[in-house]
């Protein structure tokens, strides 16, 4: 039982130390509407509209399977997908980058598709497309 509970406390200080994670949305469209969710948390709905951006921030699960979904849609257009997806401590998902002591997670909205940036923190240009629409 000792031992379960040392496991357990050096993988919560693990946690602790990797920070907090924070998804960015932005959006070049006007009315976007989302509905975001993990198992246990349900964010609702909302909007944005272009130039707007909206932000998820969350602790990480002990276990490593945080998994956040988002339902995009505007005009006749919608996608659903992961937004986020914890990975053991040893992985990065391809669409998250480590930025100590925090995950950013950056998307941006398009009208064709939803796009990832190249490097660490996004600038201009550095958009690549990850989803069509």
């Amino acid at each position: 039982m000792h031992l379960m509970r040392m496991l357990l406390a050096t993988m919560m200080m693990l946690i602790v130390l990797r920070g907090r994670p924070v998804v960015h949305i932005q959006t070049e469209v006007n009315n976007l509407r989302f509905h975001c969710h993990s198992k246990d948390d349900d964010l609702g709905n909302g909007t944005r509209n272009a130039g707007e951006e909206y932000q998820i921030r969350f602790c990480l699960d002990v276990f490593g399977r945080l998994l956040f979904t988002c339902h995009f849609n505007w005009e006749s257009k919608q996608r659903e997908f992961y937004v986020y997806h914890q990975a053991p401590l040893t992985r990065t998902q391809p669409y998250c980058v480590r930025v100590w002591p925090n995950l950013e997670c950056y998307w941006r909205v398009e009208n064709d598709g939803f796009y990832i940036p190249q490097i660490f923190v996004p600038q201009p240009g550095d958009w690549v497309k990850r989803y069509w629409i």
